[in-house]
């Protein structure tokens, strides 16, 4: 039981990091393009 609440730690962890990684590109792409 443990390891598999570790695991789904870990997979929630990394969605977290890889919608918060995409959204901070997405916001760079905006400005860049609103400096432009």
């Amino acid at each position: 039981m443990e390891i598999r609440f570790i695991i789904f730690d870990l997979l929630c962890c990394n969605f977290r990091e890889i919608r918060y990684s995409t959204f901070t590109n997405v916001t760079t792409l905006f400005s860049g393009e609103h400096v432009l």
